[in-house]
C-alpha cells in the first residue's frame, strides 16, 4: 500500500438531491452485494467442516479442522460467524499449544500441535485468484446495470492491488464505493481510473534505473508517456488515434507509427522534447542521457577488415547513436517487455508485469517491518543462512525484545515455519536436533 492512495478531490462538493438519491440507492444495492459476496464460500466451507466431523465422530483421537483464514480480518468475519454456530465444536482463533477438546476448529495460519495423535483436515476460506474473477464479473455487471461504464484499466489496477499490495476484497469494495461517489458528485463521464492516484513522481529518482519498479507507478508512467506520444503525433501531423484503445505496448513500440514518430523527432533537439514533456516534469527527469558520439577522426575512419560480417558489425557500432533522441531512448526502455515464460512474473492488464517474490523480499527486508517473520528473515540474511537453530532463536529473542523464553520459542517456531512455507528455508538442511535442543534448554 505504499504506492496507492484514494483521492476524492471533489468531496467538498455535495451532490444535489437527485444525485444523492441515486447514490443512496446504488450504495444500498452495493452493500447488499458485499454482504452476500462470501455467501457461497461460507456455505461450502461449513458443509465440508460438518461433514468432516460427522465422518470422524467415532475417532478415538482429537478431531481438528484447520482453516486458513483470509489475510484481512474484514474478509474473515463472515466465516468466523458461520463457523461459531456449529454446535459441539470449540472455535479457536489463535495458535494452539495444547489440545483441550476432542472437536476443534482452528481458525489460524499456524498448524495444530503435532506432538500428539490427532485427525485433521486443512481447508482455505477461498482462493484469491478464483474469487477475484467473480468479484470483477459481479462489479462490472453491477455498474453496467446502473448506467456506469468503468474504464477497462481499472481491472488491471485492482488486480495489482490485491495481488501485489493488499489482498482484501473489503478494501476493493471500498475503492468501488469511493469511485462511485466521485463519479456521481463530479457528473463527469465514467472515468473511474482517475479516482486511484499514485504518489508524486518527484519522490522517485532515476525511475528507469530501478530494477524493482512498483507496478502501479509503471502503469501510470506508461499512460503518461502515451499521452505525450499522442500530442507529438498531432504536432508531426501523424494519426494519433491508433494509440487511443491500444493496450499491447510491445505492439505500439514495434509499429510503423512509432517508427515514423521516432524518425520525425530524430532531427529535433532536446528543447523540442522538453517542451512536449513540460506538463510531465517527472518524466523529463527520467529521460536518459544519450551517449556522446565519438568525433575522433581516427575512430571515424572506415574499418580495415576483409570480413564482411566484421565490417557490418563495426559500422553498426559506429552509427549506433545516429537518428536517436532522448524520447526514443526513453520509450524503448520504458516499454521493454519481459519474457512471459519467466518464472514468478504476472501480467497486469497487458500493460506491465510484476514479480510477487520480489515484493515479498522487499517487505521482509524492510527494517521498519516488526513482524516475527520479517525479523527471522532478516537475521537469516545477516548470517547468510549458516546460523544454527539455537543461535537463530537467541538472536530472534533479542531483536524482538521478548523476555519470556517460552513465548519467544513459540513465536520463533511460527516465524520459521512460515519461512519454510514460503521456501526461504529447508527443514532438512538445519543442523541435527536444532529445535529439540532449544526446547530442552
Amino acid at each position: 500500500m505504499s504506492h496507492v492512495r484514494i483521492l476524492s478531490e471533489n468531496a467538498s462538493k455535495q451532490p444535489n438531491d437527485s444525485c444523492s438519491k441515486r447514490y443512496d440507492a446504488i450504495m444500498k444495492d452495493l452493500n447488499e452485494l458485499q454482504e452476500n459476496f462470501f455467501k457461497t464460500d461460507v456455505e461450502r466451507l461449513v458443509e465440508k467442516v460438518m461433514k468432516f466431523f460427522d465422518e470422524q465422530s467415532q475417532s478415538p483421537f482429537p478431531v481438528i479442522a484447520h482453516i486458513m483464514p483470509p489475510q484481512d480480518l474484514s474478509d474473515a468475519l463472515p466465516f468466523i460467524s458461520a463457523l461459531k454456530k456449529i454446535e459441539g465444536v470449540e472455535f479457536v482463533d489463535h495458535q494452539m499449544h495444547h489440545i483441550q477438546n476432542n472437536r476443534v476448529i482452528l481458525f489460524h495460519c499456524t498448524p495444530p500441535p503435532s506432538d500428539i495423535p490427532r485427525v485433521t483436515i486443512f481447508e482455505k476460506c477461498f482462493e484469491y485468484s478464483i474469487l477475484f474473477d467473480i468479484f470483477v464479473s459481479q462489479i462490472l455487471c453491477f455498474l453496467f446495470h446502473r448506467g456506469i461504464s468503468p474504464d477497462p484499466k481499472i481491472i488491471g489496477i485492482l488486480k495489482s492491488i490485491i495481488s501485489d499490495r493488499y489482498p482484501s476484497f473489503t478494501f476493493l469494495f471500498t475503492i468501488i464505493r469511493q469511485s462511485i461517489f466521485e463519479y456521481i458528485s463530479s457528473k463527469d463521464e465514467a472515468d473511474l481510473v482517475n479516482i486511484i492516484d499514485f504518489n508524486d513522481f518527484s519522490e522517485v529518482k532515476n525511475i528507469l534505473k530501478e530494477e524493482d519498479l512498483p507496478i502501479s507507478l509503471l502503469i501510470k508512467l506508461r499512460e503518461d508517456a502515451l499521452q505525450v506520444s499522442s500530442q507529438l503525433l498531432i504536432s508531426e501531423q501523424l494519426n494519433p488515434f491508433l494509440l487511443k484503445d491500444a493496450t499491447n505496448y510491445s505492439y505500439i513500440c514495434s509499429s510503423e507509427l512509432f517508427e515514423s514518430l521516432k524518425t520525425a523527432l530524430a532531427s529535433k533537439g532536446d528543447d523540442y522534447i522538453q517542451t512536449a514533456f513540460k506538463n510531465y516534469g517527472s518524466i523529463i527527469k527520467s529521460l536518459p542521457e544519450l551517449p556522446k558520439k565519438d568525433t575522433n577522426p581516427i575512430s571515424m575512419q572506415p574499418p580495415k577488415t576483409k570480413s564482411s560480417r566484421m565490417k557490418q558489425l563495426m559500422n553498426a557500432s559506429a552509427n549506433s547513436t545516429e537518428g536517436v533522441n532522448r524520447y526514443s531512448a526513453f520509450m524503448q526502455r520504458l516499454f521493454i517487455d519481459l519474457d512471459p515464460s519467466a518464472p514468478n512474473y504476472m501480467p497486469v492488464s497487458n500493460s506491465a508485469t510484476f514479480n510477487p517474490r520480489k515484493s515479498l523480499n522487499e517487505a521482509l527486508s524492510d527494517p521498519e517491518n516488526k513482524s516475527d517473520t520479517a525479523i527471522a528473515y532478516q537475521i537469516l540474511q545477516e548470517y547468510e543462512k549458516s546460523v544454527s537453530a539455537s543461535e537463530w532463536m537467541r538472536a530472534f529473542q533479542a531483536k524482538a525484545n521478548i523476555e519470556d523464553k517460552a513465548l519467544a520459542l513459540s513465536r520463533f517456531q511460527v516465524a520459521v515455519s512460515e519461512l519454510e512455507y514460503l521456501g526461504y528455508t529447508n527443514q532438512h538442511s538445519r543442523k541435527n536436533a536444532g529445535f529439540r535442543h532449544i526446547i530442552r534448554v
